[in-house]
């Protein structure tokens, strides 16, 4: 249970970085073309939906 906790948080804040990867400014700052973050983002939203699934299981 714990462990999931921990997994949400560190899932919400790569989720919070995909957003930042959106806007041009915070992209140039990382670095990343846009190719490869939205590739990431589309990673991230798999494995969120994996870990809601998850913590649906686990309740």
């Amino acid at each position: 249970m714990a462990t999931i906790r921990f997994n949400n948080v560190a899932v919400k804040k790569r989720a919070e970085f995909c957003k930042q990867l959106q806007s041009k400014r915070s992209r140039a700052r990382v670095g990343l073309s846009v190719a490869k973050a939205t590739l990431a983002c589309r990673s991230m939203k798999r494995k969120l939906k994996l870990v809601h699934a998850k913590t649906v299981l686990y309740r």
